[in-house]
């Protein structure tokens, strides 16, 4: 039996977000996923772990609503190392072609995700900008992230302009 059109392009989608703790991203995150359930049962949400932990109050709702979680630097209980760089990308790519996940979702990160647009491929990943484009630090390797990402969300108006004027997104 073939899938029906909706099986066939089913989204999955790889978000890349720290939720230690439960501010406006984080909420974000959750709401997002929660909705997207709900709504589009269909779709798969592979959430790529950066550091093992999880707040208590987006604990069980994360829980009920994504597909799987993976550890973003862990592999069979062991810590993988920073370099060589590949050896994440590697790890990222299997988990997305094991989970189905295709296209990845940086939330609120604009440096720290060269592993993830390695192992999806950058013209298959979307910033969703809340406000750490704003912060000093790191400008160059976010100069290099924001060349590559063909896409990005931001959650107000202000932010798009700091994408714009700061930092040259279109």
């Amino acid at each position: 039996v073939l899938p029906g059109p909706r099986e066939r392009n089913m989204p999955g989608l790889m978000h890349w977000v720290s939720v230690q703790k439960a501010a406006g991203v984080e909420a974000h995150f959750a709401e997002f996923v929660e909705h997207t359930v709900r709504h589009y049962p269909e779709w798969k949400h592979v959430w790529l772990n950066p550091q093992r932990t999880v707040h208590p109050y987006l604990a069980d709702r994360l829980q009920q609503s994504l597909t799987k979680t993976v550890d973003a630097k862990y592999r069979w209980g062991v810590k993988l190392p920073g370099k060589p760089k590949w050896i994440r990308s590697w790890h990222c790519r299997q988990q997305s072609i094991a989970t189905g996940a295709t296209t990845g979702l940086i939330w609120n990160r604009a440096a720290r995700t060269n592993f993830l647009l390695n192992a999806l491929g950058a013209e298959n990943c979307i910033h969703w900008e809340h406000g750490s484009i704003w912060h000093p630090g790191r400008e160059q390797e976010r100069a290099r992230y924001l060349k590559n990402i063909p896409l990005a969300i931001t959650n107000s108006r202000a932010s798009a302009r700091v994408l714009e004027l700061m930092w040259g997104f279109d």
